[in-house]
């Protein structure tokens, strides 16, 4: 039997976002698998707060000092997935891996778009690229998406990169709300745009009922947008889902908002689509741009605030026709990504199947 470790955010750190969603999904596929998949995950918050103790099967490692796992069973797996790029581990990793024949995948899960980059510590960020650059040809790189792919290969121009988007599992919850309200819900971090959308509210005075959902990430970051939330009326921070449950959401939001300045996939994207909110997106921002555009018609350009006050008014006056005609629009696209959900699995068991 073959040995395959994942290394990033394990529920229910539902704090990381996407990630957590990302790997628990690779971790279902595996264990159904005649490969033996583990999970090695931090036990700590993003805030810093320890995980509380969880039941979960001895696959699944919550482990302080992963540097100390890694140095005493890295000899263990055959193949190690490390979902995450801005890490020491993967310098770790490369060095080990000159002496000591294994796989190693790195998913970036975003980190190397130019606006990731450039939102927090861009130097060391680029310090820290060229130096994993003298190990790349260690290195297997997966990306989610066409965008992705691209973002990584303007750093590693000779290596090949694997495209296989995310899986999700999720229903679809009917949602029959008719007032105009809208959700915010994504991490608390510049990269998503939250100060965006809150100055533009102020600025034009918009009359708007809008609840934010969200882990404060970057706390910071969080004072500028908690000004702004003071000062705005019909604006509420609502706190986090902890459990990242999304149903908690069902039936009680019309539009949702993601004013993200990149996604190399979006899991809050397809959450909220699955609840029946209707999409109001940045452009070329995430990987459903195009579709989400032609179905809605709600997209705007992320450097325009009068843009974005022109389509959050459009949402706010439509008639009842066109928004009982956009919530409609919501299931059958949701549906149509739901369908690819066992060929993307297919995929991943190949992938890791060939490396065998």
């Amino acid at each position: 039997m073959k040995n395959l470790l994942i290394i990033g955010p394990f529920p229910p750190l539902f704090s990381y976002g996407g990630p957590t969603k990302s790997i628990k999904s690779l971790y279902d596929i595996f264990s159904k698998t005649d490969i033996q998949c583990s999970v090695l995950s931090p036990d700590i918050h993003l805030d810093g707060t320890k995980l509380k103790e969880v039941n979960v099967n001895g696959d699944i490692v919550f482990c302080k000092n992963q540097f100390f796992y890694l140095i005493r069973n890295f000899h263990r797996f055959d193949i190690i997935w490390l979902n995450s790029f801005f890490d020491p581990k993967i310098l770790l990793l490369s060095i080990i891996k000159i002496f000591y024949n294994f796989h190693l995948i790195i998913s970036p899960r975003g980190q190397l778009s130019s606006e990731a980059i450039d939102t927090s510590k861009p130097l060391l960020k680029k310090i820290f690229i060229k130096i994993i650059l003298l190990f790349k040809s260690n290195l297997l790189l997966h990306s989610t998406s066409s965008s992705e792919s691209k973002d990584i290969a303007l750093f590693f121009k000779n290596n090949k990169i694997s495209q296989i988007s995310n899986l999700f599992i999720l229903d679809y919850k009917q949602n029959f709300v008719r007032k105009r309200n809208f959700i915010f819900y994504s991490r608390i971090h510049k990269k998503k745009g939250l100060d965006i959308l809150l100055s533009t509210i102020q600025k034009y005075n918009i009359k708007i009922e809008l609840d934010i959902y969200g882990f404060i990430e970057d706390k910071d970051y969080w004072k500028k947008c908690e000004k702004y939330i003071n000062d705005i009326k019909g604006v509420n921070y609502m706190g986090s889902l902890d459990d990242g449950d999304i149903t908690k959401l069902n039936n009680k939001y019309s539009f949702f908002i993601l004013p993200t300045l990149n996604e190399n996939f979006g899991h809050v994207i397809i959450e909220l689509l699955s609840i029946g909110c209707i999409p109001i997106l940045s452009k070329n921002t995430n990987p459903f741009d195009e579709d989400i555009s032609s179905i809605f018609n709600l997209n705007f350009d992320i450097s325009d605030k009068s843009d974005l006050k022109n389509v959050i008014n459009m949402a706010n006056n439509m008639s009842d026709e066109r928004f009982i005609k956009l919530k409609s629009s919501v299931r059958p696209y949701f549906d149509k990504l739901n369908e690819n959900q066992e060929k993307i699995k297919k995929k991943y068991i190949n992938f890791i199947s060939d490396l065998l």
